[in-house]
């Protein structure tokens, strides 16, 4: 009896074990980080559109993200371009219109190191973005929506370059920033609105860490 009471105990040890060790392996393959930057909407420049000077929009995301090798990972992203606003009419009998897009990213990224704390990173994929726009000023009370928000599914690019701040900054001062490194990127992609499509982008520089 006594032994088939230590022989359970140290099977179920055992499995304990293996789990943990499991889930560890699990864990130090995931990352995760936040980036801001500034966004660009594609549009043109034609009258009673959005206007031109829409390259200073405050944008960002937040990512986490498995690796599957040393060289390749797969992504799931929420990104955010903010808004571009114009405005339309004269005099007195003017508008404010605004876009905004917002989404998810869902690709693979892929990892080429450059030097020992420099790594070029590339990630294809699709995003799943929704558009939508208001208007308000001249005859219209508070802000009114143009069209509810419209979902799509488009081609989705990025690049990127990190920079592992491990070597770089225990050369400056004892901090211990062991997983952690800055990203400098761009996202692309493509947003419809209206029955118009245009390119979205979002330059960024944020922070990731490698648990």
């Amino acid at each position: 009896m006594k032994k088939a009471v230590i022989g359970a105990v140290l099977g179920a040890l055992s499995v304990a074990a293996h789990a943990d060790s499991m889930i560890q392996g699990l864990m130090e393959n995931l990352y995760g980080g936040v980036a801001f930057g500034l966004s660009h909407y594609g549009h043109g420049c034609q009258p009673n559109a959005f206007e031109c000077k829409n390259t200073q929009n405050p944008g960002y995301k937040y990512w986490g993200g498995w690796k599957m090798s040393d060289r390749i990972a797969g992504e799931i992203s929420y990104i955010n371009f903010d808004r571009v606003k114009g405005t339309s009419g004269s005099g007195g009998q003017l508008s404010t219109r605004a876009l905004r897009t917002d989404g998810f990213l869902f690709n693979l990224a892929f990892y080429q190191p450059i030097s020992q704390d420099f790594t070029g990173v590339g990630r294809v994929g699709v995003a799943r973005l929704h558009t939508s726009g208001t208007v308000s000023g001249f005859g219209i009370a508070g802000t009114r929506e143009i069209r509810p928000s419209q979902g799509d599914t488009s081609p989705y690019v990025g690049a990127a370059l990190n920079i592992d701040f491990r070597g770089l900054m225990s050369k400056f001062m004892p901090v211990n920033l062991d997983g952690f490194y800055v990203e400098i990127g761009v996202d692309v992609t493509r947003a419809r609105f209206a029955g118009d499509e245009h390119t979205v982008r979002l330059w960024n520089v944020g922070g990731a860490f490698q648990f």
